[in-house]
């Protein structure tokens, strides 16, 4: 089958090179409809045709809405395609109601609902309306990254059951996120102080402003233990009003409570050598944090909010705390909590994370489930 991938951006296609491999290796042909950035080559190299798309992820402009539509129209009936694959908010919502338009077959995949879905908002009608039209046709099949997302959609009658699944998140490459070394060697703080860190952009729905008041609050009773804050702004640029505003993220630095790494380009490396505990006070509603997956894998305790997709790699006590989102008070407590374990029950912590990482959030679920679903597809279409 001729197979169409399409996704934000490359980097967002090409980080699930395994299943590019895998959908190849069973003889398809793969292609990608996508904006793009600096992974374009590497998608290239692996044999995927590209296509660039023009759309802004950010806008909600009616007409520009409907150029994005009309664009999705287009490279379908250029390229013919046998199935497509959708990941992200537009790509699911217009390439999924163009793929119905021209009874092609589509497996979407909600990697998270994000802040559009706040209860009771316009915005979450609007996208309730989309998401349902997108997803009617018979020959369209939705994966969620949580059930808490799958969940609403089957309460909103937006998809069927016999026509969704459930992924364990992206999933989480535990042969590269794997330490290779003793637990003893993991821990920075077996030799030094303790490290934390918060991973993502730097959105306030990601719970920022919450981990800097806690990095503030722990910092005046254990001035040498660090908070780290790793991501950087994005496309949407530090004047967005989702964004934790620069001024306060300068004055969190100012002050000592934070050190502020920006974007890091080998997180593998960092997290075996500089960090402690992945911190993540997220209730942004995500598929499930890829920062944490990979903490996880890399054998490090988890913080995180008890909330849609954050709460998923995390077992209250056994790996490592879930506070109440939206709640600095509590994440500080949780923090505090750690802090006072012993150095055995914070290597039991990490080991537990690897443990559920391996049993649960393998990236190989991921592909063997994309490759049943796909075989479906290809009998369906064999009978037809």
């Amino acid at each position: 089958m001729r197979i169409l991938i399409s996704a934000n951006v490359a980097k967002d296609i090409y980080k699930r090179k395994k299943l590019i491999k895998a959908i190849q290796n069973e003889g398809h042909s793969v292609a990608a409809f996508l904006l793009p950035d600096d992974s374009v080559q590497a998608l290239k190299d692996l044999g995927v045709e590209v296509f660039e798309a023009k759309m802004k992820t950010r806008s909600m402009n009616p007409l520009e809405e409907y150029r994005v539509f009309k664009s999705y129209l287009r490279i379908y009936k250029e390229i013919a395609p046998d199935l497509v694959l959708t990941f992200n908010a537009k790509p699911n919502i217009y390439g999924g109601m163009s793929a119905g338009k021209l009874k092609i077959h589509l497996i979407a995949n909600i990697t998270g609902l994000g802040k559009g879905f706040a209860a009771g908002s316009k915005v979450a009608s609007l996208l309730k309306v989309l998401y349902k039209r997108a997803f009617k046709s018979d020959t369209h099949f939705v994966f969620f990254q949580n059930p808490d997302d799958k969940a609403l959609f089957l309460k909103e009658k937006i998809v069927d059951e016999h026509k969704s699944g459930l992924l364990p998140g992206s999933g989480v490459d535990l042969d590269f996120f794997s330490v290779g070394f003793t637990i003893g060697q993991l821990l920075p703080s077996l030799n030094n102080n303790l490290n934390f860190a918060f991973v993502g952009r730097l959105l306030l729905s990601k719970g920022l402003r919450e981990y800097i008041a806690c990095a503030i609050n722990i910092h005046k009773q254990y001035p040498d233990i660090n908070f780290y804050v790793v991501g950087n702004y994005g496309e949407a640029g530090k004047d967005d009003a989702d964004f934790l505003p620069e001024s306060e993220l300068n004055s969190a630095i100012g002050s000592g409570a934070i050190v502020y790494k920006g974007f890091v380009g080998n997180m593998k490396e960092f997290l075996m050598e500089e960090v402690d505990c992945v911190v993540l006070p997220s209730y942004y509603r995500e598929g499930v944090p890829r920062a944490l997956l990979e903490g996880a894998a890399m054998q490090k305790p988890l913080i995180g909010a008890d909330s849609p997709g954050t709460r998923e790699p995390i077992r209250d006590g056994v790996n490592g705390y879930l506070c109440k989102k939206a709640d600095a008070d509590d994440l500080t407590a949780k923090v505090l909590q750690f802090i006072n374990l012993s150095k055995a029950e914070r290597k039991k912590m990490g080991q537990e994370s690897r443990k559920i990482a391996e049993e649960e959030f393998s990236d190989e679920i991921v592909v063997e489930r994309y490759l049943k679903q796909i075989k479906a597809v290809e009998n369906s279409i064999a009978t037809v």
